[in-house]
């Protein structure tokens, strides 16, 4: 029937970019589609393993304070709110069908070095957070985050099969980056030279000066690049993403 075919091609497009319950998919290997025969079969609950790596700053290097703690930030929103949150609601809007599931949480001392190695420290990060003006190229280095972490290889492995950022303004996240084989652009471009982990998957960027729901505008950035990716093949008349 036409609404099975619709939703087998709506639970194989999910089951890509979302990942799958278990292990990895070994490379080379066939990925493994889902198969929906009638209407009132259950679908599966796909549980992506997400590696949250949040960037706090130590503000004063006498007391030890972090940026997420200094008055200037008093009002931001703390990180375990912002991932219930949005977790909550994937959840809910997917209609129970994807179920993130945060397996580590890594939080860092330092300011991301950006693309031209420039690094701000507290007191310049203070002035550009209260005139607005921050350092350009604004982007963070990501292959040496890359690169540090680990990440690549932790993906490759199956530890996890996304990476969440978490910083505050003029960080130089993008709101959604793709590394690995096979990468594309993924409202921003894919990241270089990181071939090597033959599965592709996405990095979110998100600000906790901001809220759950600006993380769910990247999500929709996300998905519209993934769309537009997934159907670029097919001619306009044809093609619904296009047509929408």
């Amino acid at each position: 029937m036409p609404t099975n075919s619709f939703l087998q091609s709506l639970l194989n497009w999910l089951s890509t970019w979302f990942g799958r319950p278990g292990n990895s998919p070994v490379p080379g290997s066939r990925a493994v589609t889902l198969t929906v025969n009638n209407t009132t079969e259950p679908v599966q609950v796909l549980s992506p393993r997400v590696l949250v790596v949040v960037f706090d700053p130590v503000w004063d290097r006498q007391t030890g304070q972090r940026l997420s703690q200094a008055p200037e930030t008093a009002h931001w929103n703390r990180v375990d709110d912002l991932l219930a949150g949005y977790l909550a609601d994937v959840e809910e809007c997917s209609g129970g069908l994807v179920k993130y599931q945060v397996v580590e949480r890594i939080t860092l001392d330092h300011f991301p070095v950006k693309e031209d190695q420039f690094v701000y420290d507290g007191a310049s990060y203070l002035q550009a957070l209260r005139t607005g003006r921050y350092h350009a190229p604004d982007w963070m280095d990501y292959g040496r985050v890359l690169n540090e972490l680990r990440l690549l290889q932790r993906v490759e492995q199956g530890d996890c099969d996304e990476v969440w950022f978490f910083g505050a303004p003029g960080f130089g996240f993008y709101e959604s980056r793709m590394a690995g084989r096979g990468a594309f652009w993924c409202n921003a471009p894919a990241c270089e030279n990181t071939e090597s982990c033959h599965k592709r998957f996405v990095m979110m960027g998100f600000s906790y000066e901001r809220g759950v729901g600006e993380m769910l505008e990247d999500l929709g950035h996300r998905a519209e690049s993934i769309l537009h990716y997934r159907w670029r093949t097919v001619p306009d008349r044809a093609n619904l993403w296009k047509v929408f």
